[in-house]
């Protein structure tokens, strides 16, 4: 897999002088705070905390013919 990524970033790499290759990114982090989440607690219950991050590498490849997209996303929700 690690010599078909590498192989795929050469030629891009490669043909870069006849097209447009980018690279981009987004990090989103998000906090949530249950306490009653579609009912009322009850009174025994705690509330509950969560903080999760969604990581997106975003590669975009141009020419006169070929339009590509890629997007790799990670994400960790606890």
């Amino acid at each position: 897999m690690k010599k078909f990524a590498a192989f795929i970033v050469l030629v891009m790499v490669g043909l870069s002088a006849f097209s447009q290759f980018s690279l981009s990114g987004d990090v989103l982090i998000r906090s949530e705070y249950r306490h009653g989440y579609r009912e009322l607690p009850m009174p025994e219950e705690e509330a509950a905390v969560f903080v999760g991050q969604r990581s997106r590498l975003i590669l975009d490849f141009n020419t006169d013919r070929v339009t590509t997209k890629v997007s790799f996303q990670y994400r960790d929700w606890e």
